[in-house]
């Protein structure tokens, strides 16, 4: 047992000092960069423009609602190619959460995207909306009474 361990650090020794070290680390290194290559390659990073994704109030609170359309943005989104070409409409979604806010009135809100996994977002512009709300009577005006 300890002659082959004395073996084994002898070994080690010749390795280390030969300049194997350096070899190996430089092979290492050139091996990790093949592979990232040829990943990105297979799959490479793209961009897509999503010019007119409407936008959806959520989290409205009770005997509040929204006055008009919110508009839509333009999403600039970034990802794998197959992710990016595989994207379907629905599957990019721009909200604003209107869950804070209490008070009918006139409100300057951060636009919110949800992607599929893999799917990064670069830009949304605007990146905020303007959503008026009012009590939710107001906002519906009331069916016609029947005359007579």
């Amino acid at each position: 047992m300890r002659r082959r361990l004395s073996r084994v650090a002898t070994r080690l020794k010749q390795f280390l000092d030969t300049g194997n070290l350096f070899r190996f680390l430089v092979a290492l290194i050139l091996a990790f960069a093949l592979w990232a290559w040829v990943t990105s390659e297979q799959d490479p990073e793209i961009s897509r423009l999503l010019p007119a994704v409407p936008v959806t109030a959520v989290n409205v609170q009770p005997g509040l609602s929204v006055v008009g359309t919110l508009g839509t943005v333009e999403i600039s989104l970034q990802g794998p190619r197959s992710r990016i070409n595989a994207l379907e409409e629905g599957d990019v979604r721009a909200t604003v959460n209107l869950g804070d806010i209490q008070e009918p009135g006139l409100y300057q809100v951060e636009v919110k995207v949800q992607t599929p996994p893999g799917v990064r977002v670069r830009r949304v512009v605007p990146d905020t909306v303007t959503v008026q709300l009012e009590p939710e009577s107001a906002a519906r005006p009331s069916p016609p009474r029947p005359v007579g």
